[in-house]
């Protein structure tokens, strides 16, 4: 009786893990023939997207030499003609101009091939200014109007203008352009940057001196520090910028080490000062130049001082070790006794560099205190960029996306706001928030300045995704008259809705779609590679709808549009396509009844193009026609053939797990033990591959199948090892919990852990509804074993609840789950027999017609029974 009832549970889960298990032919790539490990345009673009915000948030946050690195990445096989890429191009210029490399900076602007517009012109400017053609800065710069700079450029261009009429304008007056630089810089860091070259071109460029007015300088400097005078320093400052322009840097700093000692408490002033110009004049690459900018940052008093030595610092943390320096320095700082606007700062520099240090942890807690620290809206702003990318990095999208979408309530600026939409699309999208994903990118592609192309792509995508596959049609019919997209984008994504419905058994319709887009405008308008795919996809859908009358008429012009385009394509794309598109014929004549033909056309493709896909491709094709016909050894056999020949394959191990299947189909015990060396094979040679879990899994149920219940316990045991977190790990649960029950030597504590195993998998809400219904009936039925009846009847009574009374889930439940309640009810209304309640009895079988569930004829044969005995 054991046997007999094993037997039964075996061959019902074998059959339910063959279905489950069941793979088909596997998909081929998004991109048409294209071999799926390499990235697809549409990753680039969103990997290239993400990699401009850290290259664009480095320069804005002063780290120029990482935003130069960073940038010189993006430009690598970019598009030399993009608009894209000219962008930039014009942002790693900015790059080299906050680094001093002047030169540099030049010569890459010699280089430029984009539009010159005025971001061109003001760096022109700035670069010629800074090169000392000042006639050439000046007129450039007053050729270009105010108006015409973008938002992050004005300051730039206050600040050039401001540096040529310093002379006519006092720097207190309101308006004065260097004051207006100040006033409009967008970020902290650009405000530290511009303070920096104001003060080093205003106070350290001065007219050269001759010997003897720097000797009566230096007379006038003593004479007054004998003094005691408060001028002696005045004039000390300047005859140090005096010997630094006339290149006796050794002079100046020896003054300044005289001199700052001799400063008195309450000329705090003139103290910072001086360690600042020291620090500028020893240079922020000599250790000495840091010293005085941490002295100043650390002691000073006046709070912009201590802010343009802080951003010296900033700008020497190009290498890890400086890094280290920088962070080791600041958080020995007591900020109780800095002012809140240098303590955000700092905040804000530490929180970045340790971001470069991709210790993100500790960079989010910066951000985080500096946020509780009420900063200004322009250094939140470059905080909330900050996290954005910390999220990013750690794969938060869902907290990226919060961030950007309170980021974009800051930002004024229309193409940055428009460039924030698109990154909060890409947040949705690899979230898996693809409804979200889909409405981002659906706002992102009316914008201005975009890559439609791509963005339509990933919108359809993002549809497809969600299952909106309507949607995804309406927004490739609203487009496709559009000049605007790049056609090969938009056949991309039509592409991959194409797909979607194929595999929602929509074929039908993606056939006719692809027909009504296949125009003659269309082979005018595409590369000829991507038309050939085209016309191959359409032969392929032909056969899945069971046109097989059209299928071979369909390959004619396959092989007509490859014979006019020899020469045009890659000769081993042309063999590919020919040669699959033979396979689709193959079985399109077998499928019509020709199947001579057909299987003379699979072997034609064998023999004249042995290497190929195809070649191994016609084996399984084969081999699923025997199949259909019940020729199982024919079938097997070829499946062999097919791993035996093509062993390098992705279709080899589909080949050995349908082989086994086949093995087990034939029903002997030979046949049972010839799979169970197949499915060795298959997890030997294939130890990656998703099919080796179900091979291992119907292992087990082979072993089961021959009462080797404790081999098949230690199978699933390994299963459960090796796939912690595969998606049918509770199916290997549930099977291992059946072997420990069928065992007679079973303990009472594994009879315990098999019956909580059930009771789990019973009450997980994750777990698919007909897998809970089968584990409840296993929870109630274990007890059974325990001679327990009451315990039995509220178990089934928990499940009957559960599913059809508290919830009525019956519409819910497939069929397996079906079956497994209708056996709850079943069982129940015996038990409920065995005790003599026959009025309850009756009410739970009648849950069987009234729910509609499988059993029907028997519950009604009970019920009559039972109605004959009440009366």
């Amino acid at each position: 009786m054991k046997r007999h009832f094993a037997r039964g549970v075996i061959l019902l889960c074998l059959s339910g893990i063959m279905a489950s298990g069941q793979i088909e032919e596997p998909r081929l790539p998004t991109v048409p023939l294209v071999e799926s490990g390499s990235l697809s345009l549409e990753q680039i673009a969103s990997r290239r997207l993400w990699q401009r915000e850290a290259a664009d948030n480095a320069l804005r946050s002063g780290l120029a030499s990482i935003a130069v690195s960073l940038y010189d990445q993006l430009l690598e096989g970019a598009d030399p003609e993009s608009a894209l890429t000219h962008e930039v191009e014009l942002n790693r210029i900015s790059a080299f101009i906050a680094l001093g490399q002047m030169e540099t900076a030049d010569g890459a602007l010699g280089e430029f091939r984009g539009v010159k517009d005025s971001r061109f012109v003001l760096r022109r400017a700035i670069v010629s200014f800074f090169l000392g053609d000042r006639s050439s800065a000046e007129t450039i710069i007053r050729g270009v109007s105010g108006e015409a700079m973008q938002l992050d450029d004005l300051p730039w261009y206050y600040l050039l203008l401001g540096l040529f009429e310093r002379r006519q304008l006092e720097d207190s007056e309101e308006n004065a352009y260097l004051n207006r630089a100040r006033l409009m810089s967008v970020s902290p860091e650009q405000r530290a940057q511009i303070d920096l070259i104001i003060y080093r071109t205003v106070l350290l460029e001065s007219g050269k001196l001759d010997e003897n007015d720097l000797r009566r300088l230096k007379f006038v400097t003593e004479s007054e520090l004998e003094k005691g005078n408060r001028a002696g320093f005045q004039f000390a400052k300047e005859y140090v910028i005096a010997l630094y322009t006339l290149g006796r840097t050794g002079e100046a700093v020896l003054t300044l080490k005289d001199t700052l000692p001799h400063i008195l408490e309450a000329d705090y002033d003139l103290r910072d000062e001086f360690l600042l110009l020291q620090g500028i004049i020893l240079g922020r690459e000599s250790s000495a130049g840091r010293d005085a900018f941490r002295t100043l940052l650390s002691s000073g008093v006046i709070t912009d001082l201590r802010l343009r030595a802080l951003q010296e610092l900033v700008y020497s943390a190009s290498s890890s070790d400086d890094i280290e320096n920088f962070l080791s320095f600041t958080s020995g700082l007591n900020q109780a006794q800095l002012p809140r606007e240098l303590v955000n700062q700092i905040l804000n520099n530490r929180a970045q560099l340790l971001y470069r240090s991709k210790d993100y942890v500790a960079s989010e807690a910066e951000c985080g205190s500096l946020l509780q620290n009420d900063p200004d809206t322009e250094l939140r702003e470059s905080t909330l960029r900050l996290l954005v990318l910390i999220a990013f990095q750690r794969q938060r999208y869902r907290t990226a996306s919060g961030l950007l979408i309170e980021l974009s309530e800051l930002v004024s600026d229309a193409r940055e706001r428009n460039r924030i939409q698109l990154l909060v699309a890409d947040c949705f999208f690899k979230a898996g928030d693809f409804t979200d994903a889909a409405e981002s990118y659906g706002i992102a592609i009316r914008q201005e300045d975009t890559d439609r192309g791509v963005l339509l792509f990933q919108w359809v995508l993002s549809e497809i995704s969600a299952g909106n596959l309507e949607r995804a049609e309406s927004h490739m019919e609203a487009t496709r008259d559009d000049t605007s997209i790049d056609p090969v984008q938009k056949w991309k994504a039509l592409w991959n809705l194409l797909t979607a419905l194929q595999r929602s058994k929509k074929a039908d319709k993606a056939y006719d779609l692809l027909n009504a887009w296949l125009t003659q405008n269309a082979r005018e308008v595409l590369p000829v590679s991507l038309w050939v795919r085209l016309l191959w996809f359409r032969c392929q859908l032909s056969l899945k709808t069971g046109s097989y009358e059209s299928t071979p008429v369909l390959a004619g012009e396959v092989y007509a549009a490859l014979t006019d385009a020899k020469g045009k394509i890659d000769q081993a794309l042309g063999i590919k396509v020919w040669s699959l598109t033979q396979i689709l014929e193959g079985q399109a004549l077998v499928f019509a009844g020709r199947q001579d033909e057909g299987l003379e056309l699979m072997e034609t493709v064998r023999r004249d193009y042995p290497h190929t896909r195809a070649a191994a491709q016609s084996y399984l094709a084969e081999a699923r026609y025997y199949a259909s016909e019940n020729r199982m050894v024919d079938a097997q056999r070829r499946l062999i053939e097919l791993a035996d020949s093509y062993s390098a394959s992705e279709l080899a191990p589909v080949a050995l797990y349908e082989a086994a299947l086949h093995a087990l189909t034939r029903g002997t015990e030979s046949t049972q033990r010839e799979a169970n060396l197949i499915l060795n094979r298959l997890a030997d040679n294939y130890p990656e591959h998703p099919l080796v879990f179900y091979g291992r899994l119907n292992q087990g149920n082979l072993l089961r199948s021959f009462n080797d219940f404790g081999g098949a316990e230690v199978v699933f045991e390994q299963l459960l090892l090796s796939f912690p977190r595969h998606k049918d790990r509770a199916i290997v649960e549930m099977a291992q919990a059946e072997c420990i029950l069928a065992q007679t030597d079973t303990s009472q504590a594994r009879f315990d852990q098999a019956i909580g195993r059930f009771e789990r998998l019973a009450e997980l809400p994750d777990l698919p509804i007909d897998l809970r219904v089968e584990a409840s009936w296993k929870w109630a039925f274990s007890y059974e074993r325990r001679d327990n009846p009451d315990r039995v009847i509220q178990l089934y009574w928990l499940a009957i609840n559960q599913f059809l009374i508290n919830e009525d889930q019956s519409e819910h439940l497939g069929s397996t789950g079906r079956y497994w309640m209708s056996k709850i009810i079943i069982s129940l209304g015996e038990a409920l027999e065995a005790q003599g309640d026959v009025e309850s009895a009756r009410r739970v079988y009648s849950l069987i017609p009234d729910r509609g569930l499988p059993f029907k004829n028997l519950a009604e044969g009970k019920l009559s029974r039972l109605a004959q005995k009440i009366d």
